[in-house]
């Protein structure tokens, strides 16, 4: 395969996840450049993962080869996920006995599924609390949250029967904040609408699943193997970017069980689902994640396998420091060839559906959908911005126009 210049990013990434001595992280690290140790630094950050880098540089006592300002962005972070990670537990419970006791079966996922295998919390914070729910209680879960008044003041009951369901067609999570500033997100299905119009693995979550004493609490998390799935499609359908603590997450679950991969994908009847934990595997084994049986998985499944190419374009996605073009989302995928005009024009005037939704607009009058609307062209503006930098970058970097959609021709052909 090809060289990734990212290499060195990755084996430093690796002698920490992999829990090593130290004296090869020292090695490589000393004969990086200023501006590769710069943006070695901007990867732990961007990517959350400065608890691990602490512990590991802590039991190595290597401490003396970052400055000062890096380790003091590292310990911030660190101390606003613990208060996060401390304040979501007490969140679970409450948010668990509530529903429970209103007869819903919620099914915690990602983050508070997986710090139950970390030895050390700290290692494994998180930053939100997602919810599964079946289609059929999602609407009932968010209006308890309401009436409890377990909600933040700002929150407003926009969703009703009358446009839930047309907003799950377009949505796959209702975000929610709660009064103590905890981000709550209440799925109905696994992966995003953009992808399936009815999610494949949805099912399969709710039928397999585990009771696991949460901290005090007997709360329902997937099952080993729904729970390594959902990590995988995770890591694939976020373009893996700034997703390295994800394939943290899967190292420890794979030296903590004994995964049968061959089988998993053996048992995966959807073939883009299938698709994408192939792809995904193959970043966790390029990073020197041991996968049993993956000469096996090749050759079973080598008519839907990605080549070189795609692999190394989503290892680049994995170790990218770019910074967003300011406004956010506002420029995603306006490269695409005859596709500019029609996403802006999109983004700039929306739909009345998805300003309700955008702006949890409770009583959405003619009026205030008409001051919404020119507050939202007042933001569009603001962003506008930063067309500049997003020309030059699409100017200067032919390389990344290049490459940008190969994993999604790859993913949607046949």
């Amino acid at each position: 395969m090809k060289k990734s210049g990212n290499n060195i990013f990755r084996d430093l990434i690796n002698e920490i996840i992999s829990e090593s001595s130290g004296e090869h992280f020292e090695f490589i690290f000393k004969k990086l450049t200023k501006e590769d140790k710069k943006k070695f630094n901007e990867l732990i950050l961007q990517n959350k993962f400065s608890s691990n880098l602490i512990v590991f540089l802590g039991k190595n006592n290597l401490f003396n080869l970052f400055g000062d300002a890096f380790l003091k962005d590292c310990d911030k972070q660190i101390k606003r996920f613990q208060i996060n990670s401390l304040n979501s537990i007490r969140e679970v419970h409450s948010l668990n006995k509530i529903f429970v006791a209103e007869g819903l079966s919620p099914l915690f996922l990602k983050g508070v599924a997986l710090q139950a295998e970390y030895k050390d919390v700290a290692l494994r914070p998180y930053v939100d609390i997602d919810v599964l729910f079946d289609r059929s209680e999602i609407l009932r879960a968010y209006q308890i949250l309401h009436k409890k008044d377990f909600l933040d003041p700002s929150e407003t009951q926009y969703l009703n029967n009358q446009n839930i369901e047309d907003f799950c067609r377009r949505f796959h999570h209702i975000h929610l904040v709660t009064r103590n500033g905890i981000a709550v997100e209440l799925h109905h299905r696994i992966t995003p609408v953009r992808f399936f119009s009815c999610c494949p693995i949805k099912k399969s979550m709710h039928k397999d699943h585990r009771e696991v004493d949460f901290y005090g609490e007997k709360i329902n998390i997937p099952s080993i193997n729904n729970m390594v799935v959902h990590q995988l499609c995770h890591l694939f359908f976020s373009d893996f970017k700034k997703l390295i603590r994800t394939v943290n997450d899967l190292q420890v679950i794979i030296k903590n069980y004994n995964i049968n991969f061959h089988e998993v994908l053996s048992n995966t009847k959807n073939k883009k689902i299938r698709k994408s934990l192939l792809l995904s595997l193959e970043i966790i084994n390029y990073n020197n994640i041991t996968i049993r049986n993956l000469d096996k998985i090749r050759s079973k499944f080598a008519n839907d396998y990605p080549n070189d190419e795609i692999i190394l374009e989503a290892q680049n996605r994995l170790f990218d420091t770019t910074k967003i073009t300011k406004g956010g989302n506002f420029y995603k995928n306006i490269n695409k060839p005859g596709k500019a005009a029609s996403i802006l024009a999109k983004r700039i005037f929306p739909g009345k559906d998805l300003l309700i939704y955008d702006y949890k607009i409770p009583k959405p009058t003619r009026l205030i959908i008409f001051k919404t609307y020119v507050y939202h062209l007042f933001l569009q503006i603001l962003k506008l911005k930063g067309f500049p930098s997003f020309f030059q970058t699409r100017k200067t970097n032919h390389e990344y126009l290049k490459y940008t959609n190969i994993i999604d021709l790859w993913f949607n052909r046949n």
